[in-house]
């Protein structure tokens, strides 16, 4: 979504749906249409106001599509193969939960997924608006945050000793130290904003999975710092962008236990820790 106006009376932004020139919108995925069960999700986690949503289209019937074949793949697959196929759904189950926003805000050189305020959704527009004062509030207090902290190296409180914990677990590609995750100033400053949805939350998932939520979130924000996503590279959607067979649920599908420990046993983690796609992710 890339800023286009201001509303008439100048408290609200507008931003339109517009996509990497040269990528079809399928690499990035979908409709705002599409977006709309992620963010009621996220807001009814974090007890946020509903979205106002106008012009949606009608929703898809039945249950989400990975709840109907999730014991048929998990019987079936390859040991390998099934940890792969968890492991992409644990990604996708996590969108739209309390610590993963379905949206990350871009203002050069900063990336936050702090909160949209007063968020309205035009579907058929591809379109949303919000409130862009109380919003830039909220990310620049966290910028904030991280300016002074690297102003004070020698000052480094924990707001998550769960996943310092787990960071020392397991490896993060990008890191070439234990304990690099919790050196970061951006991950001290997502931990103590994300602490009141922690305290509610912490039992439905291993503090490990939420690690490795947290990663995939601090991937996406390096993805999108990238030249190819500079404002002068984005371009107007047009008609034949649009999927209009796009499949869209009414709403997400609801966590599975499973899915949330991770790993689940100790046998597990021995298999995970000898197989070539635990060690190409995470070493």
């Amino acid at each position: 979504m890339r800023f286009d106006r201001l509303s008439d009376n100048g408290t609200r932004a507008v931003f339109r749906q517009v996509r990497v020139n040269g990528h079809s919108p399928t690499v990035l995925g979908g409709s705002v249409r599409g977006w709309v069960p992620f963010i009621e999700r996220y807001c009814k986690e974090t007890k946020k106001p509903k979205p106002r949503t106008m012009n949606k289209s009608k929703s898809t019937a039945g249950r989400p599509v990975w709840e109907k074949t999730y014991r048929k793949w998990c019987s079936e697959l390859h040991r390998i193969e099934r940890s792969r196929y968890i492991y992409t759904l644990r990604n996708h189950t996590s969108i739209g939960r309390g610590d993963r926003p379905p949206y990350s805000i871009r203002l050069p050189p900063y990336s936050h997924d702090t909160a949209i305020v007063g968020l309205q959704i035009d579907c058929s527009a591809s379109e949303i608006s919000f409130d862009w004062r109380r919003t830039l509030s909220a990310f620049f207090m966290e910028a904030h945050f991280v300016s002074l902290a690297a102003q004070r190296p020698d000052t480094k409180r924990e707001y998550d000793r769960a996943i310092e914990r787990a960071a020392k677990d397991i490896l993060f590609a990008r890191c070439s130290k234990y304990d690099n995750r919790n050196l970061s100033d951006w991950r001290r400053a997502r931990r103590k904003r994300l602490q009141p949805w922690v305290a509610r939350h912490w039992w439905r998932m291993a503090s490990t999975h939420r690690l490795l939520t947290e990663d995939f979130v601090f991937g996406a924000m390096e993805l999108f710092n990238r030249e190819e996503y500079a404002l002068h590279n984005l371009v107007e959607l047009q008609d034949y962008d649009v999927d209009t067979a796009e499949t869209v649920p009414e709403k997400c599908a609801r966590d599975r236990w499973a899915l949330m420990k991770w790993p689940v046993t100790r046998k597990e983690r021995k298999e995970l820790e000898d197989s070539a796609f635990f060690c190409w992710h995470w070493r």
